[in-house]
């Protein structure tokens, strides 16, 4: 199967949990392209794309919704006095401009956020970032989606990899938290 999703949702979400699939379908090899470019997929290949949905030619199934809220680390937490959203002005602060402005994508301005909930979970899980201010949240514009070609839809190889991924993504929608007004 053919597979293509960005190189930090590759990274950060899909890799760490790719073994699972492996196991469950050992019948099935999984070639990776990391990419961000523009979708071309051609038949029996699927891929992971965030943004607004609407790719000419593509079956766009929301996969996944996100929060946005602010984390650091640890050691940061220890070493700088952060009690409120305000206290974050006065230190230093990740920007991703990964994303084009116009296409949606959340930042400092919009919350006063770097973190997205599907990119930290397993960081926050591991301990090895905090979630500041779990009472606030910003829910993104943009969204998760499954691509692919909508003749391959009946694919034994989308269909498998389509259910795995509705499955991982529960956990998920449970721990999503509502946004807060800041």
């Amino acid at each position: 199967m053919n597979l293509t999703a960005s190189p930090a949702f590759a990274a950060k979400w899909l890799l760490p949990r790719l073994e699972d699939f492996h196991n469950r379908h050992p019948d099935l090899d999984v070639l990776l392209n990391t990419s961000a470019q523009s979708l071309n997929l051609p038949a029996e290949r699927i891929g992971i794309r965030y943004g607004k949905g609407g790719w000419p030619g593509l079956t766009a199934e929301k996969w996944l919704d996100e929060t946005l809220f602010p984390v650091c680390s640890p050691h940061f937490l220890n070493t700088h006095s952060v009690s409120s959203p305000a206290d974050l002005l006065n230190l230093p602060l990740i920007h991703d401009i990964s994303m084009p402005s116009e296409s949606g994508f959340l930042g400092w301005n919009d919350w006063f956020a770097t973190a997205r909930s599907v990119m930290a979970e397993d960081d926050l899980r591991a301990g090895r970032l905090v979630r500041l201010f779990p009472e606030t949240g910003c829910l993104s514009a943009l969204t998760y989606y499954l691509v692919y070609r909508p003749n391959s839809a009946a694919s034994k190889k989308i269909r498998a990899f389509r259910e795995w991924m509705l499955e991982q993504a529960a956990p998920f929608q449970t721990a999503q938290m509502p946004p807060h007004a800041v």
